[in-house]
């Protein structure tokens, strides 16, 4: 999440550049996203009718045994990779940035459009809750020259083949053009596409903690973002 809006040109082509790996890496595993998720292996195990029906089985003979359930599986692991743009609102806007979407300058105004590339891994039941963290990268696409690193944990509910949703927490980290930190809560719906692909939409809640001004010390800018975005993941069963 992205806290600031201005001018600059430098620090935006730094930013481009430690976030190119991380595009490579989204789009290397666009194509390796085609195999069927492990959730959905799994729910197509769990439904598939047994060998010998029960209601057809000899008296005094026991039917087959169902298939095992999800949970007995034991944890899957997932890798990803993901990317997403998004926008804000910015709630308090004491440096003047700007942007603003009324007639006060220092109140309600809008953050700069963002990308945010990144990584995660979790660890959890195949159709259950999962556990994991994420590291992300998000930089300005206009106005003053921003990144921010963002290291979260990760909490993510699969209700099936194709939906699921998380909650992420995290704490951001401003690198530059000032460096401070924050902290943030956000919550992600994914759809999937096909295979590993998924498509991602998450609202998001950071509060950030900046310098003094004149009218307040220290200052604290809270700020709502939205962002849409892809996700590809690679799943093993142990």
């Amino acid at each position: 999440m992205i806290a600031a809006r201005g001018d600059g040109g430098l620090a935006l082509r730094a930013g481009r550049a430690c976030a190119a790996p991380l595009v490579a890496l989204l789009f290397t595993g666009v194509a390796a996203a085609q195999s069927p998720r492990v959730s959905e292996r799994v729910e197509d195990a769990s439904s598939a009718p047994s060998s010998t029906a029960g209601a057809d089985a000899a008296p005094g003979v026991d039917a087959a045994p169902r298939a095992a359930s999800p949970a007995a599986l034991g944890p899957a692991f997932e890798l990803y990779v993901g990317g997403v743009l998004g926008t804000g609102l910015r709630f308090n806007n004491p440096y003047r940035l700007a942007t603003p979407l009324g007639d006060d300058p220092g109140g309600l105004s809008r953050s700069a459009v963002y990308t945010d590339l990144h990584v995660g891994a979790q660890v959890g039941p195949a159709l259950g809750f999962q556990h994991g963290a994420q590291l992300g990268l998000a930089v300005a696409l206009e106005g003053i020259p921003q990144e921010v690193l963002t290291l979260s944990y990760v909490l993510e509910r699969r209700f099936g083949p194709r939906l699921s949703a998380a909650l992420r927490l995290g704490v951001p980290i401003v690198l530059t053009p000032d460096s401070t930190v924050g902290l943030e809560a956000g919550l992600v719906g994914l759809l999937a596409l096909t295979g590993g692909l998924s498509a991602t939409a998450e609202l998001s809640y950071s509060q950030f903690y900046g310098a003094a001004t004149h009218e307040v010390s220290p200052t604290v800018i809270p700020i709502l973002a939205g962002a849409l975005g892809l996700r590809v993941a690679f799943e093993a069963l142990p």
